[in-house]
Order: structure tokens, then C-alpha cells, then sequence
């Protein structure tokens, strides 16, 4: 974001506004997605979860109050 708004600084159009999105939105669809898979491949290296162990998870059987036990953790 720092270097789209650097850009339009030096640029410095009138029509500046209309122009922004035109250039946000495909670089934001770029952005957004790298920088959640990030996220996420952090996320597994830091608590070590694989897919089997999710899925014992989903498959147990749980009450009501284990369930909400499990919202909050």
C-alpha cells in the first residue's frame, strides 16, 4: 500500500481518484491471497496442526458444552 500511495504522489493526476481504483483492485487481488497463505503457512508451522489430526477433530463425537468449549480456546 505504501508504494501504490507513493506512486500516486509522484504521478499526482487530477483525476487521481477513478484512477486509484483502477490500478488498486487487480493489485490488491494479487496482494490479499500471498499474504493470507502466509498467514496460513505460518499458522501450521506455529501450532503444528496436520490434516489428519483436523479431521479426528471433526469426526469426534462432542456435547454441547465441549463444543462451546472449543469456540473459546
Amino acid at each position: 500500500m505504501y508504494s501504490f500511495q507513493l506512486w500516486g504522489v509522484i504521478n499526482e493526476s487530477n483525476d487521481l481518484d477513478t484512477l486509484e481504483l483502477i490500478y488498486i483492485i487487480p493489485l490488491m487481488m494479487i496482494l490479499v491471497p500471498s499474504v493470507y497463505l502466509i498467514r496460513a503457512k505460518l499458522f501450521n508451522k506455529i501450532r503444528g496442526n496436520d490434516l489428519e489430526a483436523f479431521e479426528r477433530e471433526l469426526g469426534a463425537n462432542k456435547n454441547i458444552i465441549q463444543q462451546l468449549k472449543d469456540l473459546f480456546r
